[in-house]
């Protein structure tokens, strides 16, 4: 046994169902750390890569990959290019949550005359008004200029969405 692993499992780290493995910088000690929670049994192992190859590396050691640059330049780009999206999260290959600030052409009307659902699929998760969530949505809430929807849709539903509600 390695220091590393004695030391997680004097820890009771084997205990839990995840790990995450946040080292960036030093490629080695983010291997070996990662391989070690590895070995130790627990369930879910997620680390992060700084790099494409070495993805394919905690991969094949058995871990889940994650690239927070990529992904945050992911959700970056995606509110840059839409004026009204403050935040985009893809959850997998064609589903999406988004939030949206309300258009003003879109103010003062309610959620039945909205119909998000039947116009564009999406549900609306909650709305934020007044930094305030609102997650009690019936079809009679009046929907005000500065809300932020919550929304979940299919890819081409949000932006058919954003394309309309323009700012």
């Amino acid at each position: 046994k390695s220091i590393t692993a004695e030391v997680l499992e004097e820890s009771g780290i084997s205990h839990c169902h995840t790990a995450i493995v946040c080292i960036g910088k030093d490629i080695e000690s983010n291997i070996l750390a990662t391989m070690s929670l590895v070995e130790l049994g627990i369930p879910r192992v997620i680390a992060k890569a700084t790099s494409t190859n070495h993805g394919k590396v905690l991969e094949r050691i058995g871990a889940q990959a994650v690239f927070p640059e990529v992904e945050m330049g992911t959700r970056l780009a995606h509110s840059l290019v839409s004026t009204g999206t403050l935040d985009f999260l893809e959850l997998c290959e064609d589903f999406s949550i988004a939030n949206i600030a309300l258009a003003p052409s879109f103010a003062d009307q309610s959620v039945a005359q909205l119909n998000l659902r039947k116009r564009y699929h999406l549900n609306i998760i909650v709305v934020i008004r007044n930094e305030r969530a609102i997650s009690d949505i019936g079809p009679d809430l009046k929907l005000m200029e500065g809300d932020i929807l919550v929304v979940g849709g299919s890819n081409a539903a949000i932006k058919k969405f954003e394309q309309a509600n323009e700012l």
